[in-house]
């Protein structure tokens, strides 16, 4: 009983060190991006995996008032990447510069959801 023990965590062991292994040889490469538009820096975090330039490269947007390091959106990031699937992920400004967290319910909203469009273009356009 105890060898069958032993054996079952020698595998599993043998299984963790493959995935880690597996992790450590992707060639991932995540960095923030950013562009000064009408004055306000708008920010996405770019991953990229290699030979990004001949795969298709998936867009994530959040929520209205949430943010680009949600944990939502980070996994999906890791995900897609594990994969072999690029993916941009931006920040939707919302009238702040430079923004990296969730937009404050109690600050008046002064953005409208079509600045989103253009703030996604002009990151799209800055990339590639």
């Amino acid at each position: 009983m105890i060898n069958n023990f032993i054996q079952a965590l020698l595998i599993e062991k043998k299984r963790f060190l493959l995935i880690l292994l597996t992790i450590l040889c992707t060639n991932v490469y995540s960095k923030e991006v950013t562009l000064v538009h009408d004055g306000l820096t708008l920010n996405a975090n770019f991953t990229q995996v290699e030979n990004w330039q001949e795969k298709p490269v998936l867009l994530i947007t959040h929520g209205t008032l949430f943010h680009n390091a949600s944990e939502l959106i980070t996994t999906l990031q890791e995900l897609f990447s594990e994969n072999e699937i690029s993916s941009l992920a931006p920040n939707l400004s919302l009238g702040l510069d430079n923004r990296h967290h969730a937009y404050d319910c109690a600050i008046p909203h002064t953005h409208k959801h079509d600045d989103a469009v253009e703030a996604v273009e002009l990151l799209q356009k800055h990339l590639f």
